[in-house]
C-alpha cells in the first residue's frame, strides 16, 4: 500500500482532516510492522515522526486547537483594537502595526498549516507563495513600526537611517 500527501496536493485528499499531514495505520495488540518514508521537497523540512493511538491523537488535537484557536484570537482582538484606534487617532504607527499583525498572524496561520487546511484546500501552491510574501511584509512592517513607535527620526537619527536602510534593502529583496 502507498499512500501520498503533501502540500502541494489538495487538502480533501489527506487521509484525516488535520492541519499537518497524518496517516492512519491498522494494528492489532503486539503485531509489528515496517514502514518506509520517502521525502521529498524543494525548500526547508521538518519531519516530526509520531505514533498516537487514536484516543491520544484526538486529545492532542483538541489541545492543538485550543492552542492556536487561542493564537489566533488574541491576534484578531489585537488587530481589531489597534485598527479602532488608528481610525479615531489618525496616527499611521497604529496602522502600521496593524499590517505587522496582520502579515505576522498571515505567516503562522500558513506555517501552523491552517492555511492550507481553512482558506487555500483548493490552491495549494498558493501556501507556497504567501509563506514567503508574508514573512517578507512582516519584517517590512516590523521595521517600519520600531523605527516610527520609537521616534527614531526625531531622538536617534543615525539608527533611524540604519532603520530605514533595512526597509529599503528588505523592499529590494522582494
Amino acid at each position: 500500500l502507498e499512500l501520498e500527501s503533501g502540500d502541494l496536493l489538495p487538502f480533501k485528499q489527506r487521509a484525516k482532516n488535520h492541519r499537518t499531514i497524518t496517516f492512519s495505520m491498522k494494528l492489532a495488540p503486539g503485531e509489528t510492522s515496517q514502514y518506509f518514508l520517502r521525502i521529498e521537497t524543494s525548500s526547508s523540512l521538518q519531519v516530526p515522526v509520531r505514533v498516537y493511538t487514536e484516543l491520544a491523537f484526538a486529545e492532542m488535537t483538541r489541545s492543538e486547537n485550543t492552542f492556536f484557536g487561542a493564537f489566533y484570537g488574541i491576534f484578531l482582538v489585537m488587530i481589531l483594537f489597534n485598527l479602532m484606534l488608528w481610525f479615531s487617532l489618525k496616527d499611521s504607527t497604529y496602522l502600521i502595526l496593524v499590517c505587522y499583525l496582520a502579515s505576522y498572524l498571515a505567516m503562522q496561520f500558513g506555517l501552523s498549516g491552517d492555511g492550507h487546511r481553512y482558506i487555500y484546500s483548493n490552491y495549494a501552491s498558493y501556501g507556497n507563495t504567501l509563506l514567503p510574501v508574508n514573512m517578507f511584509l512582516g519584517f517590512y512592517f516590523g521595521f517600519m513600526f520600531c523605527r516610527k513607535f520609537l521616534l527614531l527620526a526625531e531622538y536617534l537619527p543615525r539608527y533611524h537611517s540604519i532603520f530605514r536602510g533595512f526597509e529599503v534593502f528588505r523592499f529590494s529583496l522582494a
